[in-house]
């Protein structure tokens, strides 16, 4: 499995789709913290060999948005205006996202002393369709290390991605377990790792309908509580995540 990594150093991670609309991002206020549809998530776990070894915690403004993203750490603060928002590892990163009418991301600036990575997010009848990466080192375009990804839809689950610099693709798997409770898409914070920052994954809209369920030879089981919320996450059998809420 891919693993959660921390905003921006991992540099990229992730999506979600029910419906292919953008959440609401607690624009028009939302139910009451820990209530409603989407439920806060408070915490992810990772493991490893059965082992706990890194976590994340996530802080809330009085509008559920996600303003802080500590790693044990790090600690990345996010700051919302007019355009989007700007995310911040004070004196090692920042992140300026810009976002359109209906609340999608459309571009992301991250600048890390000498690096600077341009982002730029595409949609398709509302869906996220692809991303486009740019690689800067001392202001000079790498195109060695800059991408395009395309992802691959259908059954309203992201089922593919492909990268143009090796053709590689990257396949997922989904059951019918529903992927819409939570407030950040599960499926984004656990597998899509590689082209979204976790500051991100409100913006994108709704990702993958049903939880996914295999990614090549590898398996996923989770476990979900009565009310539709993913507690942990397998691989093989194996602990891989453990997920806290707000108001449990």
């Amino acid at each position: 499995m891919r693993k959660l990594l921390f905003p921006v150093i991992f540099l990229l991670a992730a999506l979600s789709l029910a419906s292919c609309d953008p959440k609401n991002n607690g624009e028009n206020g939302g139910d009451e913290v820990g209530l409603g549809p989407d439920r806060l998530i408070k915490a992810v776990y990772v493991y490893e060999n059965g082992q706990k070894s890194l976590y994340y915690k996530f802080g809330y403004d009085s509008r559920h948005r996600i303003v802080s993203i500590y790693d044990g750490y790090d600690t990345m603060t996010i700051k919302y205006n007019e355009e989007g928002f700007i995310s911040t590892i004070p004196d090692y990163v920042v992140c300026e996202s810009n976002t359109d009418d209906s609340g999608r991301v459309v571009n992301t600036y991250i600048t890390a002393e000498d690096e600077e990575y341009r982002i730029s997010y595409y949609y398709q009848d509302g869906c996220l369709s692809s991303v486009d990466i740019k690689y800067y080192f001392e202001g000079e375009l790498d195109e060695s290390e800059s991408e395009s990804i395309e992802l691959g839809w259908a059954g309203g689950n992201i089922v593919s991605y492909k990268y143009d610099q090796d053709d590689m693709i990257i396949e997922f798997e989904y059951g019918t377990d529903k992927n819409d409770a939570a407030n950040i898409d599960i499926n984004a914070l656990l597998f899509y790792d590689d082209f979204l920052t976790v500051d991100v994954l409100p913006f994108v809209g709704e990702l993958s309908a049903n939880l996914i369920t295999g990614e090549g030879s590898r398996k996923y089981t989770y476990d979900i509580d009565d009310h539709g919320y993913v507690t942990n996450s397998y691989e093989g059998g194996v602990l891989d995540f453990t997920i806290e809420y707000i108001n449990k």
